[in-house]
């Protein structure tokens, strides 16, 4: 689906490019598929390295960071992010995290903070304010 404005102006005719990182593989395999039949060109990391990389040889739209992660943790990789991506808007998505771990997030600059379960939708909307915010502010 492209991405409109309030005023129904379609502004980009290309999916949204979105990178999801979670070390859950069940669940990035399936919001990528349901993300993906919304329209977006979806990518998967299992952790923040993973993430950094992909970034480093493939712009993105959005990024979708799990906050509990192995190793480098998903407010380790936000603030990682920001340094060398300080254009690309991040959402965090949590199951296990509290109302504190979201305030931390934003602070870091994190874009929005969801909780899981999400649905697909509901993230998608998300997204797609991320873009759009993104694009005004880079206009």
């Amino acid at each position: 689906m492209p991405l409109e404005t309030q005023e129904g102006m379609t502004l980009c005719p290309i999916p949204i490019r979105v990178l999801l990182v979670d070390d859950e593989s069940e669940f990035t395999a399936v919001m990528a598929k349901r993300l993906g039949r919304l329209g977006m060109a979806v990518e998967t990391a299992t952790d923040g390295y993973e993430a950094y990389c992909i970034l480093e040889r493939a712009p993105v739209d959005v990024v979708v960071l799990d906050v509990l992660m192995p190793g480098l943790d998903g407010v380790q990789t936000l603030k990682a992010l920001r340094r060398r991506f300080p254009g690309v808007p991040v959402i965090m998505l949590t199951g296990q995290g509290s109302v504190l771990d979201g305030i931390k997030a934003i602070r870091a600059g994190a874009f929005d903070f969801l909780f899981k379960p999400t649905e697909a939708e509901e993230l998608a909307a998300r997204i797609r304010e991320a873009v759009l915010t993104s694009l005004a502010r880079n206009a």
